[in-house]
C-alpha cells in the first residue's frame, strides 16, 4: 500500500531491535563509507562488517542494504 511521505515518520513504524554494531554499521554506510572503511572505523574485518549488515536487513525485513537504511532512517535506528 502506499502511504505519502508526509504520512509516514519514525512514529509510524514499530522499533526495530538492531544491535549498536547494526546501526553503527548502517549509520557509515548511510553516510557514504565502503565496507572496507566502517571495518577500519570499528576494527571489523570486512567479513563481520558484510554479515553485520545482512543480519540489520533481516531484521528490518528489507530487500536490499539501500531498503534497510532506508527503513532504519523511517524507524529512528540511524540518522543523518
Amino acid at each position: 500500500m502506499y502511504m505519502p511521505i508526509d504520512a509516514v515518520g519514525p512514529a509510524s513504524f514499530p522499533p526495530c531491535d538492531l544491535s549498536l554494531t547494526e546501526k553503527n554499521c548502517l549509520q557509515l554506510v548511510a553516510e557514504g563509507r565502503s565496507v572496507r572503511e566502517v571495518g577500519d572505523d570499528l576494527a571489523l574485518s570486512m567479513a563481520d562488517v558484510e554479515a553485520l549488515l545482512s543480519v540489520a536487513e533481516g531484521k528490518l525485513g528489507a530487500r536490499n542494504r539501500l531498503h534497510a537504511i532506508s527503513v532504519a532512517l523511517r524507524k529512528g535506528a540511524i540518522s543523518f
